[in-house]
Formats: C-alpha cells, sequence, structure tokens
C-alpha cells in the first residue's frame, strides 16, 4: 500500500512522494511513487534498510511511477546497490520511465545497479 510521505518537521511535502512496502514470499518489493528528492530520501532509506534487514531472497525497487529523481534518490539507490552486493545482491531496480530513466542513463548508473524491466517482476 503506497502511503504519502511527510517529513519530520510536519510540513506538507512540497512535492507529491509515496512509497510503499510489500513482503510476498521471498520477495520484499518497493514502491515509489510521485517525485523522490533530498525530502523523500530519508523514508527511502527507512523502507530499503527494513528490506535487507529481512530474509527475503530478492529485493525490488520499482521506480516505474516516480516522474522525478534528484542526487539524493540517486545517492540512496546506489548505495543501497552497494550494500547488496556485498551482502548477495539480492537488489534490484526497474528501470523507470521518462526523466527517471533519462537521468539513470546520464549519469551511467543503469550501469552500476542492476536494473529489470517491469514486465520481469511478473
Amino acid at each position: 500500500m503506497l502511503e504519502s510521505f511527510h517529513p519530520p518537521n510536519g510540513l506538507p511535502y512540497p512535492l507529491p512522494f509515496a512509497i510503499g512496502a510489500s513482503r510476498k514470499a521471498d520477495r520484499f518489493l518497493i514502491s515509489a511513487d510521485g517525485e523522490l528528492d533530498m525530502l523523500g530520501r530519508p523514508e527511502l532509506e527507512r523502507v530499503l534498510r527494513e528490506a535487507e534487514d529481512s530474509d527475503v531472497d530478492q529485493i525490488i525497487v520499482d521506480i516505474e511511477a516516480l516522474t522525478f529523481i534528484d542526487s539524493a534518490g540517486l545517492t540512496a539507490l546506489l548505495e543501497a546497490s552497494q550494500r547488496s552486493s556485498v551482502t548477495g545482491n539480492r537488489l534490484r531496480v526497474t528501470r523507470g520511465q521518462g526523466q527517471v530513466a533519462r537521468v539513470l542513463h546520464l549519469t551511467e548508473l543503469h550501469r552500476a545497479m542492476p536494473l529489470v524491466s517491469s514486465i520481469q517482476l511478473s
């Protein structure tokens, strides 16, 4: 289930961002929706750490519904990917669409993280 995120200071989040997490058998699915920037990063990192602490075989971060990502969001994904490479390569990130896919390509993070298409999630 996706939940809207509001930063700890109680102020409304200026850009729409929602994150959801679900576990099915050996897979932990994290879904990010909207605009991921420095204000949403702590919540993404919290959910990533929760997934990493679980005993699942695969952690999927579905970013297909993201419409924007900045360096803070990219860093959170890259750091999670680096942790995963040390602890069993469980993390997969979807390719994203539009601006998000372009940013992953321009920054060459598509080479540094294992990306999957949303079709492969079925």
